[in-house]
């Protein structure tokens, strides 16, 4: 997969990291939905 912006390119440590985080975030947003409603 080829980005359009070089700067943008992220290793795979980086990338693993904002993906976990993203879905760590995700995963409490539901969890805090479901707690309130």
């Amino acid at each position: 997969m080829r980005l359009h912006n070089p700067l943008k390119i992220l290793n795979a440590e980086e990338l693993a990291r904002i993906l976990s985080h993203d879905h760590d975030m995700r995963e409490r947003a539901r969890a805090s939905r479901l707690k309130g409603s």
